[in-house]
């Protein structure tokens, strides 16, 4: 009785094996994203959290595509057209999960939907990473990371690829501004990765500290801590305005335009026009209200347009206008020919015609 028990538990064993193996080698992700499940969830103080994604279990021993620290996947619930994009906050060189930690925003559509949906067994369409903003060859034997807020996620994961592999960099400082303490949330990972590694400087700033000493990240305050500053290379994930301030600041110490590097993970707040103007397009007219920008519009009116980075980075978003004024949020990297304008980037100071490219 008891070597036929045995042989039974032994043939389940071997049929829940070979169906794990049948499963995992049929297993095909969609071509264009991934299906991922959200297989842990942290919250932190102030409505931040992070999720931690992974395949489902039948083909978790599949590795996830690789990536260069500081590129972003597109995030998107099943069956909805309502995507965003977050920067992957650790790396790994041979990667079994994505990691992403995300600040709801006020107006947030879907991060806001996240942080009431994304719990354990959730299932989300994940693209495939990109991005251009990753580690920058090393030019100098210094390099400076700065974060604002929540802009620490690429930084990261760059001072874990930093780490794992050869780099000429021979010092690193990373100083990471936010409003609270509260909003330090991987200042353990941050000190552990310190530890092990001197050549690793941090530097933790809060504008509204409690406890400690209230502190504002500036061009001068790097200067009076890092000395000559042409000398180093700057790598920055921060909100237009503070992107915007650091970079006149350092352009005018001397530091070159290649030596710069820089990601926005938001425009900022922006004042909206008074009054409300009408959109014509592709045979529709729209109202904007008080919107963001021209793309928030659009897309409440259910016009198609195409949008990845809503910061003015990847120029998926422009439109022709016909005819009107707009006005540019702030000065986008990606350059638009004469004519056109880029939804994420600029509000309407009138009545616009427009069309998609």
């Amino acid at each position: 009785m008891l070597a036929w028990s045995l042989l039974s538990l032994a043939t389940a064993i071997v049929l829940a094996a070979l169906t794990l193996l049948v499963c995992g080698a049929c297993y095909r992700p969609a071509r264009h994203a991934l299906r991922l499940l959200v297989a842990q969830r942290q919250d932190h103080a102030n409505g931040w959290f992070t999720l931690v994604l992974r395949r489902p279990w039948y083909a978790r021993a599949l590795a996830l595509p690789r990536f260069e620290a500081g590129q972003s996947v597109a995030l998107s619930f099943p069956h909805t057209d309502l995507r965003r994009r977050y920067s992957l906050a650790r790396w790994h060189k041979t990667p079994r999960h994505y990691q992403v930690t995300i600040k709801p925003e006020p107006l947030g559509k879907l991060s806001n939907r996240l942080a009431s949906h994304g719990v354990p067994g959730t299932p989300l369409c994940v693209g495939r990473p990109t991005g251009d903003f990753t580690l920058a060859p090393a030019a100098t034997q210094r390099a400076v990371l700065i974060a604002g807020g929540v802009g620490i996620t690429p930084l990261l994961a760059m001072l874990d690829q930093w780490q794992a592999e050869p780099a000429a960099w021979t010092q690193i400082h990373l100083y990471w501004q936010v409003r609270f303490e509260g909003d330090w949330v991987y200042r353990d990972p941050l000190h552990a990765l310190a530890r092990r590694d001197p050549r690793l400087r941090l530097r933790l700033l809060a504008s509204k500290a409690v406890q400690g000493r209230a502190e504002r990240l500036s061009v001068a305050l790097l200067r009076q801590e890092l000395g000559d500053l042409s000398n180093c290379t700057f790598l920055m994930c921060a909100s237009a305005p503070m992107l915007e301030e650091l970079t006149t600041g350092l352009t005018a110490q001397g530091v070159a335009s290649s030596a710069i590097h820089y990601e926005r993970f938001t425009l900022g707040g922006a004042t909206q026009p008074e009054g409300e103007w009408q959109l014509s397009i592709a045979g529709t007219r729209l109202p904007f209200r008080h919107h963001r920008n021209l793309l928030d519009a659009l897309e409440d009116g259910g016009v198609p347009v195409r949008a990845d980075c809503r910061t003015g980075t990847c120029g998926q978003c422009r439109l022709n206008l016909l005819e009107g004024q707009t006005a540019e949020l702030v000065r986008p990297e990606f350059v638009v020919a004469p004519g056109q304008v880029l939804a994420c980037c600029c509000i309407p100071r009138s009545d616009l015609s427009l069309s998609l490219t």
